[in-house]
């Protein structure tokens, strides 16, 4: 049986969902004919290029927490609205919009550190209203980078030196792990035919936010984009 709020599998007799703390009503739910609900996930995002976000000197009267209180007043009459047209095409919030949806970036000069924003994200969710096509579904799985040699470490002949590493969910969301630095995440879709990945916030040498949307291709076997060439695990 499955919850017919988050769509996780319930522990058997259970009188509470684990996960959403909703409420299990038997009676309402026909044992043998629930289904998990298959979700599908995006969000809002608005970025702002390396120094145009601002410089927020951190401070006794100050600190990070203060910073994203002052844009989330400046922004939130400009943000809310467009989410609540989402909502009403019938997206419901994963994460609430506030303070805590801005990604700062942090730096220092000769006067102190300094935070600027980067993006503010809030994700959605709803239930998934058209299946995923034939070429996403031929995305979903692990994919890794054939750009770097692979090397086997000679303590461990079975241990393979890492890779940049993409993982495509059936949800449509991605997880981009690169072999150093930070982890990236976000959705991916096909438009006109052709496949995309949108990340959630910019990378860390993305200063122009030019890289928010980046188009994928196939040959026979390999993923390409502009990250690299990469083949299923």
């Amino acid at each position: 049986m499955y919850c017919l709020y988050c769509g996780r599998e319930l522990f058997k007799n259970a009188r509470y969902c684990a996960f959403c703390g909703q409420e299990v009503d038997p009676q309402n739910q026909d044992l043998e004919k629930t289904e998990p609900i298959l979700w599908e996930y995006g969000f809002f995002r608005r970025c702002w290029e390396h120094k145009k976000g601002g410089r927020w000197y951190i401070s006794d009267n100050q600190n990070e927490y203060d910073i994203r209180q002052i844009n989330w007043a400046n922004d939130q009459n400009e943000f809310l609205p467009i989410i609540q047209e989402r909502i009403d095409k019938g997206w419901e919030l994963v994460t609430q919009p506030g303070p805590g949806s801005y990604y700062m970036g942090k730096d220092f000069d000769s006067l102190g550190t300094w935070y600027e924003v980067r993006a503010f994200v809030v994700d959605f969710r709803r239930v998934q209203k058209n299946s995923l096509s034939e070429k996403e579904q031929y995305l979903v799985g692990e994919w890794y980078s054939t750009n770097e040699p692979v090397f086997i470490n000679p303590f461990n002949q079975n241990k393979k030196i890492k890779r940049d590493q993409l993982i495509f969910h059936s949800d449509r969301r991605f997880i981009y792990r690169p072999r150093y630095g930070n982890e990236y995440n976000g959705v991916f879709h096909e438009e006109e035919g052709d496949l995309y990945l949108s990340l959630r916030f910019p990378m860390e040498y993305d200063y122009k936010c030019k890289k928010m949307k980046i188009k994928i291709s196939f040959n026979d076997i390999d993923l390409i984009c502009d990250k690299g060439i990469y083949r299923r695990a």
